[in-house]
């Protein structure tokens, strides 16, 4: 009974695991860029890294100063310590050049293209984007110019999104291209979020991946059964 339960707990959590969001989410502004790793909704800052005050500075410079000290006076002591013994011993060979490597046949890679495409495919309709805010503003030195930068941003907003909300699973768009004569520059404004639950990814590495291993087995057997005859083929020369 304690192990039905046990088993019982270890799937509920599996199962919760699975459904957890796994993501990040970039904002471009006149700040700069800020990119948020994000687990079941609980933001990380990436980058940029808080700054730190100038006590903590300090600490660890200090810290960094002995450490490095400490390291120091290890390996004075380590290279004294080869240096005597290496005194005693006879100079050791040259090892030898290492031969460069050399490149798998291509026809693995081609055999492996079909699943490789199939499984970006049904990773692109897994994948949310939520938010997706793009705020753009027109601007050039002439007022032509202008018009002309707003109208060509217009048509090519419009196609991105219908290529994006074709493709993935768009939520909570805010999709805007204004104009501004006064300016004299473009301007934009980015905050885009993507994610995808811990189970889809497992499911389609499973998947994909078992497929790759199927793929590679059978160019490995196929590969074996023409090596066969040339051997059996030398073995027949040479007994004549």
């Amino acid at each position: 009974m304690t192990a039905l339960i046990l088993v019982l707990i270890i799937l509920v959590l599996l199962v919760v695991l699975s459904q957890l969001r796994v993501g990040a989410e970039v904002e471009y502004g006149e700040a700069g860029i800020r990119v948020t790793a994000k687990l079941a909704g609980h933001p990380v800052l990436l980058f940029p890294r808080p700054k730190k005050t100038r006590t903590q500075k300090e600490k660890e410079a200090e810290k960094a100063r002995r450490k490095a000290a400490k390291k120091e006076k290890k390996a004075a002591k380590k290279a004294e310590k080869q240096r005597r013994k290496a005194a005693k011993q006879p100079p050791k060979p040259q090892p030898e050049e290492q031969p460069k490597k050399k490149g798998g046949t291509v026809e693995l890679v081609l055999a492996l293209l079909p699943v490789v495409v199939k499984a970006l495919g049904a990773l692109k309709k897994r994948i949310r984007i939520d938010p997706l805010t793009v705020h753009y503003t027109a601007g050039c030195v002439d007022a032509a110019d202008t018009a002309l930068l707003y109208g060509r941003s217009s048509g090519t907003a419009g196609i991105g999104l219908s290529l994006l909300e074709e493709n993935f699973d768009v939520r909570r768009r805010d999709v805007t291209v204004d104009l501004d004569f006064l300016a004299g520059r473009s301007v934009i404004y980015v905050n885009a979020g993507v994610s995808l639950k811990v189970g889809q990814v497992l499911y389609l590495a499973v998947r994909y991946g078992l497929a790759c291993l199927k793929v590679f087995l059978q160019k490995r057997k196929s590969s074996g059964k023409k090596a066969a005859p040339k051997e059996n083929q030398t073995g027949a020369d040479a007994a004549k």
